[in-house]
């Protein structure tokens, strides 16, 4: 008995799902958006080098280490992307007023894409707290 044309039309479409699910982590900004859906996110290394500053009221400053404000140390990773970044610093900066830690809090976010791009995805020397787009630079 020969195969019908909707068991063909399975094997195209499930062929067709193969091929077209790893186009969408090629055509987005691995700066933008974090774009670990299917084999590009090993595909590209994206590594990221930051550092967060509070400027207390006394002048002296603390750094936060923003791992600490994550199950998995690794999983930091995750927001330092332009569609992340700004929510994760409404939330810190909320979560550090509730703690009763008070500044200015300043950010340095630079990243690389593979070995040539590098991006700063912050505006340098704003609080971040209270910049437009928590301080997110946009494209």
């Amino acid at each position: 008995m020969r195969p019908g044309w909707s068991s063909n039309l399975l094997v195209v479409a499930y062929l067709l799902l193969q091929l077209l699910l790893p186009i969408r982590g090629l055509v987005n900004d691995k700066f933008a958006t974090f774009g670990e859906f299917t084999w590009n996110m090993y595909s590209q290394t994206y590594n990221c080098r930051v550092a967060y500053d509070l400027t207390e009221p006394t002048g002296r400053e603390v750094s936060i280490d923003i791992k600490e404000y994550f199950n998995r140390s690794d999983n930091a990773g995750r927001v330092l992307h332009r569609d992340a970044l700004p929510h994760f610093h409404a939330w810190l900066c909320q979560r550090l007023r509730r703690a009763g830690r008070l500044g200015s809090l300043s950010a340095s976010c630079e990243c690389r894409l593979g070995n040539d791009q590098k991006r700063q995805l912050v505006a340098a020397d704003v609080d971040i707290c209270t910049a437009d787009n928590y301080g997110v630079l946009r494209e």
